[in-house]
């Protein structure tokens, strides 16, 4: 491959890296195109781009972006999934890909300022997603507040069966 075309490469490359959240890493040896063309897919969904790259380009790319303790990560054949936003769902539709397609490795991840490894990505797919977390912790505040209203509810309704026997009784005394 000539210079110039591996320089242009270089440059695609850090304008893909710049103003992104995370840095995914990852082996694809042995993937046909159309499974490939299917993760694409998923991670466009969530804001995310799997670039197939050569490792010198890349090493040479991370350095100038002082991301050098990335480049440990590139072993063989690698792709890069480049996401914004929330790396958590991007770590998830890797792991699923991952466990389908034997051919595919997660090396690690570069997010929130920190190397993952391979088990930290797998950790972090297993998480629940914010919107779940949020869910979650409102169930557990609702739940002693209906067990208040139901308490309330049949307090009251004791209170009105009271008051109705008692009208019903002088009533009939009357």
């Amino acid at each position: 491959m000539s210079s110039p075309v591996k320089e242009a490469m270089g440059k695609e490359l850090s304008r893909q890296l710049s103003g992104n959240d995370s840095l995914f890493v990852t082996g694809y040896q042995g993937l046909p195109v159309a499974v490939v063309g299917g993760l694409r897919r998923k991670l466009q969904q969530k804001s995310a781009r799997f670039l197939v790259v050569k490792n010198a380009i890349a090493r040479k790319v991370f350095k100038g972006a002082h991301l050098d303790s990335v480049s440990d990560l590139l072993k063989g054949p690698s792709a890069l999934t480049i996401g914004k936003g929330n790396p958590e769902l991007i770590s998830q539709v890797l792991v699923n890909f991952a466990k389908e397609n034997e051919g595919f490795i997660i090396h690690g991840a570069y997010a929130y300022g920190e190397i993952w490894n391979t088990e930290t990505v797998k950790h972090v797919a297993a998480l629940p997603s914010r919107e779940e977390l949020i869910a979650k912790v409102l169930g557990q505040v609702q739940a002693p507040l209906y067990g208040v209203v139901g308490t309330l509810n049949a307090l009251i309704r004791n209170l009105v069966g009271t008051l109705g026997a008692l009208q019903a009784k002088r009533a009939s005394e009357a």
